[in-house]
Formats: C-alpha cells, structure tokens, sequence
C-alpha cells in the first residue's frame, strides 16, 4: 500500500465538529478575549494544534487535512477541538511560565482563574 493510500482524508464535516467542540468549549470557559483563526494543514505529526498569543489575544486552531487510516478509530474531531481549547485556557500560564521576568503574584493569580473557570465546569 502506497503513503497516499494509507491516509484518509479529514472532511469538512470533521472540520467543521472540530470548531463545534473548539468553540464550545471557549464559550463554556469564558476565553472570549482572543480572535480565533481555524485552518487545515498537512501534518504527519498531531490531529489538531494551536498557536496561541495571550499577550496579543490572538490564537490560529489547525486541524490536520489527512490522518493515518489505522488511527480513523481514534480521531473524534470534537473532542480534539476541546483538546486545543484546553491548551487555549492554559496558554497564558504556560505564556507567563516563559517569561524570564515574572512579576510577583503572577502565577498565582493566574492559576486562580483557572481554579475559579474548573470550579464551574467540573
């Protein structure tokens, strides 16, 4: 079987679950304060990924065009859209996280939102 063969194609109704379970989830979180972009592109290495910019509240959401068919079993676009909103409410701390002067507090308040946005979700 050929490389080509061993693939499925990712339509735009999986596309279109993946931004149903992505935005969901941003809404049920309260992240209203990014512009989100969506886009397809080829990857061999994830279903689904985010760049995200807390600073500048700005995050791009990829979901792959192609999967590997062993892994069609596997793949629930939705939940791979909560997948990366996930990443979406932790990016300012990993953000923050990186920063090489972190002001006093920061972290701490910062996991306190969360802490408060999990209490109303778990």
């Amino acid at each position: 079987m050929s490389e080509k063969e061993s693939k499925v194609i990712v339509t735009d109704q999986h596309f279109e679950e993946f931004k149903d379970g992505f935005n969901h989830y941003v809404e049920r979180f309260g992240l209203k304060d990014y512009k989100i972009y969506f886009e397809q592109v080829d990857s061999d290495e994830f279903y689904g990924s985010i760049d995200a910019d807390p600073r500048n509240g700005i995050a791009t959401i990829k979901l792959c065009k192609e999967i590997d068919a062993r892994d069609i079993n596997d793949f629930v676009p939705y939940e791979t859209g909560k997948h990366e909103a996930i990443h979406l409410l932790l990016a300012r701390i990993e953000w923050i996280g990186s920063c090489r002067y972190v002001e006093s507090g920061e972290i701490s308040t910062e996991i306190e939102r969360l802490v408060r946005i999990l209490e109303k979700n778990l």
